[in-house]
């Protein structure tokens, strides 16, 4: 066993001169904690509330005995490192901090800073060890510090391609599987149409989240088992493989449970079939590796350091209060600027009292995902015989799951789910009941009946007209220029409206109005 091989260094390999100097450990220690602290703070809400990156509180834990197990057999600190470069990257990585966790708490969904922030500490931390124990240091820490970038979320545009495909391919293999054993099935998108209603394919069982979660339990496991770099390659597609495999086996299950029960009795397997995917793929990785493990020669153990590391104590204290500082220093920068931040006027929904309004569920997972104070959603009839559905989400200060919602928008899940987009996307600041409403207008197809959906996303920003809207929600100027004005999470609201069957968007956008009227309505 290669661990058993590692533990039976002999004790009396460790000479009493191999410790570090208790200031040097403490100081380590210290700069570690406060790295880490950023790095959380920074994160802390798309772990909690995002449920595929849920397994990013698990990351740190396993990054910090993957370091202490590297720890104890560190090699010797080098004796005249090269200190030049590894200044230079203390201090860059340092000063780039500030600015980004300023811009961070202006635009919490703004994944790229997320990157940064972590790139950031992660040059601090491969400098400071430059420092203290030269290159042989930096190449024998790297990975723990490696191994955190996992628990950032990945950059949206990839994420929603990979899912979108994912939910394809899913759906896909799982109407072919289901034909196969004489149940018929239709493919629409990521949906499966059984003879008794319509299965959605969901970004749970799209196999994304296992997916992500197998890639942080193989880079683990591969540390643990201290396996070749082939095998954690090779470990890693395994866990790929088996992710993948295991959700189309739990879309089957789930599917020819909606075909002998029924639609609604997927609510009764849907959580426990994706424990049981969790479970499959970690007992499946545990013993690729232990049958890895058994393939692997023995490692001859790292030399334990025989030579003590010191540093000077205030470089750790300056990097601490510097951590500090950029913490204290962002959110003095918003609390400086919050009284001269224009906010418009609020507004909220009054529901209709009898008029024939017809209730839309809102799915357990949607619940889950949006975190949201105040929702529902509705359909009706227009006099014109035209569907309307309608869908308001209301989050209080502070619940900065709202601006997840802006990944979820009509472009990125209507054609998931079936609907085909035409045409572009048109920005509009409607005024409904002196309320003004930053809108944006999408064309889809339904078949052959063309579906307008309108979208607004409202956190109290004030546009003066649509250019300085649509740079505001999505360009790189609009977001620092949220920084500059001091604005962040005030609460947020969406609003979502679709109509069917309207060909004319001019006429579909008056009849929209006409009905936002008897709904929207000004707060004080």
């Amino acid at each position: 066993m290669v661990i058993s091989d590692i533990s039976a260094v002999p004790p009396q390999a460790e000479l009493a001169g191999h410790r570090p100097s208790q200031t040097t450990l403490y100081g380590i220690a210290a700069v570690l904690l406060a790295l880490c602290g950023i790095f959380i703070l920074q994160l802390q809400m798309d772990w909690s509330l995002n449920p595929s990156y849920n397994y990013g509180w698990f990351v740190p834990f396993l990054a910090a005995y993957s370091f202490w197990s590297r720890w104890t057999r560190r090699p010797d600190p080098e004796a005249n490192p090269s200190r030049t470069p590894a200044v230079a990257g203390v201090i860059a990585g340092a000063f780039f901090l500030l600015p980004l966790r300023v811009i961070a708490k202006a635009n919490p969904d703004w994944r790229l800073i997320s990157w940064g922030v972590g790139v950031s500490l992660l040059v601090v931390a491969f400098s400071l060890f430059w420092l203290i124990g030269g290159v042989r240091w930096l190449r024998h820490f790297a990975f723990p510090f490696l191994f955190c970038l996992v628990a950032i979320p990945w950059p949206t545009q990839m994420e929603q391609g990979i899912v979108h495909g994912l939910m394809e391919t899913v759906a896909k293999v799982n109407v072919d599987l289901l034909s196969l054993c004489g149940v018929a099935a239709l493919r629409h998108g990521s949906v499966i149409e059984l003879t008794n209603g319509m299965l959605g394919v969901e970004d749970a069982c799209s196999g994304i989240r296992s997916l992500q979660s197998t890639f942080m339990l193989s880079l683990f496991l591969g540390e643990f088992y201290l396996l070749r770099l082939l095998q954690r390659f090779s470990l890693i597609a395994i866990g790929a493989i088996l992710a993948f495999l295991c959700n189309i086996a739990r879309t089957f299950f789930l599917a020819w449970v909606a075909q002998r029960d029924g639609i609604i009795a997927i609510g009764q397997w849907h959580d426990t079939a994706g424990w049981a995917v969790l479970v499959s793929c970690l007992v499946g990785l545990w013993g690729v590796c232990l049958w890895l493990e058994d393939r692997t020669a023995p490692v001859a153990p790292s030399s334990v350091a025989r030579r003590g590391a010191s540093f000077p104590m205030a470089v750790f204290v300056a990097l601490v209060a510097w951590c500090a500082f950029v913490e204290g220093g962002s959110e003095l920068w918003f609390r400086a600027r919050a009284k001269t931040v224009p906010v418009a006027s609020p507004w909220g929904i009054d529901w209709p009292t009898g008029e024939n309004l017809e209730e839309i569920p809102i799915p357990k997972a949607a619940e889950d995902l949006l975190h949201y104070n105040e929702g529902r959603a509705v359909a009706w009839q227009d006099d014109a015989g035209q569907k309307w559905n309608l869908f308001y989400f209301k989050w209080l200060p502070g619940q900065t799951a709202a601006l997840s919602v802006k990944i979820h928008r009509p472009e990125i899940c209507l054609p998931a789910s079936g609907f085909v987009s035409e045409g572009d996307v048109r920005s509009r600041l409607l005024r409904v009941n002196d309320v003004t409403l930053p809108t944006r207008a999408y064309l889809f197809r339904d078949g052959a009946v063309p579906l307008h959906v309108y979208y607004c996303y409202w956190d109290g920003t004030v546009f003066r007209d649509t250019q300085e809207m649509i740079e505001e929600d999505w360009s790189f100027r609009g977001r620092l220029k949220r920084v500059w004005s001091g604005r962040r999470d005030r609460g947020a609201q969406t609003l979502e409206v679709a109509v069917w069957g309207e060909p004319d968007e001019e006429k579909a956008e008056a009849d929209l109005k006409a009905q936002l009227a008897r709904f929207v309505k000004p707060k004080a």
